[in-house]
């Protein structure tokens, strides 16, 4: 009797065990009834504060079961909000978290955000055919369109290029598409994918960099990567404590029908809407999250946001002719590409180096480059830092290069020894040809450098103009000196 009963026990608590896998249809159904039970008579869904993201999602799930009024109706508390900005002429976009007047309660714009309204508003125009809202994802699209850089880019005035902002950005412009039939925004679509995989895309490890100079990989980036490319991407299967992060990993994971459904853990049954669940910040069933809820009725229905008439979004991308990254013609640092310039850290002895801009020191414009060169031993030091082309460039097409070149030492002090500054350019393949030694003065000096025929091949191999890769700035000191160094107005003629 005992080996039955503890035969009985084994089985009863595998069982357990395995339902806990399997998402529940019971369970289900009461998420999704507290979404629609819970919906306010201003239209979001909650009472007092609501976060723009989560409304977002909520009018997806809305529209995923038919509900299509109901998820108009969160629409139109935005599209009121929309109205009045435009009419006082200053709409920058949804803020994070709205009152239930449509005030704003935190200032803050997320463009993460931005996405999850325009991917709403393009499910509800392809589900009702209902145009109303076409307006207003149409203006938040050129939100991202003016942050687009030279080099096609998502790129936010004196910020770092991150992945996660150009993922935003390109499924925004993907869902501007399908949703206007415009080409344009599949030009634009087109360009920043072409910057992700380019620059952000390490093909041997399989994962997306957090931004253009981090060794660093991050799962949410790979989680996200993975929603809104549909890319193989290695995505960590470690628990995480954040539920959010959870269910987003378990939606990007349902792309290979893999269901692990951690999110069962975090069921939460509020007393105040009894036939009613969600999905809690714990497992401990404390508070709603939103994201999480809504997110949670995305796997158990197999839908993918940002992904609506995506088939239309590929053929509008391939009939695109867009460009590639950049044309290097000249380079005067008013816009934002410090990025771009790295210090090459096994080409640094002896010296720490610092980049940052320069709003004082400036042939024209408003402001220069500033190199800080820091010497810390008496003894030889050299560094390089370099300004990486993307795509490579073709230095053929043109007769020479200028630059402005000013050299300060950090503390004045009578006998000492000068900074030597040579430049280098390196090919795709790794080749490279350096300068003779430039002209510098402390009140800024005009250096005219002929291309291709100032540059010596430093090996075996002759460099391939017609492929330039890096532009690189060498530095070399002989005394235990501190430098200021300024670049300004780069030239190609």
């Amino acid at each position: 009797m005992k080996l039955y009963y503890s035969i009985f026990l084994i089985f009863f608590l595998k069982s357990a065990c395995f339902c806990k896998s399997v998402m529940s249809p019971g369970n289900f159904d009461r998420v999704y009834f507290y979404i629609a039970k819970t919906q306010s008579p201003a239209g979001p869904i909650g009472t007092d504060y609501f976060s723009t993201r989560e409304q977002a999602l909520c009018a997806h799930a809305l529209l995923n079961r038919g509900h299509k009024n109901r998820a108009r109706r969160i629409l139109d508390f935005y599209d009121d909000i929309y109205r009045r900005a435009k009419s006082e002429r200053n709409f920058d976009g949804f803020h994070e978290h709205y009152d239930i007047n449509g005030s704003s309660a935190t200032g803050k714009i997320d463009f993460f955000s931005q996405l999850c309204v325009i991917g709403a508003v393009n499910l509800y125009t392809y589900k009702t055919g209902d145009k109303r809202f076409i307006g207003m994802a149409k203006d938040m699209g050129e939100l991202f369109k003016k942050n687009i850089d030279r080099w096609g880019a998502f790129s936010k005035k004196d910020s770092k290029i991150n992945v996660r902002e150009n993922l935003a950005a390109y499924a925004a412009f993907g869902e501007l598409a399908a949703l206007t039939g415009e080409l344009a925004w599949a030009d634009l679509a087109k360009r920043v994918r072409f910057v992700i995989e380019d620059l952000f895309f390490d093909k041997e490890k399989k994962m997306l960099k957090p931004d253009l100079l981090s060794r660093d990989f991050y799962s949410e980036d790979q989680v996200l990567g993975k929603i809104i490319l549909g890319w193989d991407l290695r995505i960590s299967s470690e628990d995480s404590r954040v539920v959010e992060d959870v269910a987003w990993r378990e939606l990007a994971m349902s792309f290979d029908k893999k269901k692990f459904l951690e999110l069962e853990k975090y069921v939460g049954f509020p007393p105040s809407v009894p036939d009613g669940a969600f999905i809690s910040n714990s497992v401990q069933g404390d508070g709603v999250n939103l994201v999480a809820t809504t997110l949670y009725t995305f796997i158990y229905e197999d839908f993918m946001p940002f992904n609506t008439e995506r088939e239309q979004t590929d053929k509008m991308m391939q009939i695109s002719i867009t460009s590639r990254g950049e044309e290097f013609l000249a380079e005067g640092f008013e816009s934002d590409v410090i990025d771009f310039y790295r210090i090459k850290k096994p080409k640094t002895a002896n010296a720490d180096v610092f980049i940052e801009y320069d709003e004082e020191v400036k042939k024209e414009g408003e402001r220069s480059l500033r190199i800080q060169f820091a010497p810390v031993k008496n003894e030889k030091s050299s560094a390089e830092v370099s300004r990486i082309f993307y795509p490579p460039q073709d230095f053929t097409k043109f007769g020479r290069m200028k630059f402005w070149l000013i050299a300060r030492p950090s503390v004045v002090s009578p006998g000492a020894m000068g900074i030597r500054v040579k430049l280098k350019i390196i090919d795709s393949d790794g080749n490279e040809a350096v300068s003779n030694i430039l002209n510098h003065s402390p009140r800024g000096f005009e250096n005219t450098v002929v291309t291709p025929g100032g540059f010596t091949h430093s090996g075996k191999i002759s460099t391939n103009f017609t492929k330039i890769k890096e532009l690189v700035w060498m530095f070399e000191e002989d005394t235990q000196r501190a430098w200021n160094v300024h670049i300004d107005d780069i030239r190609m003629e």
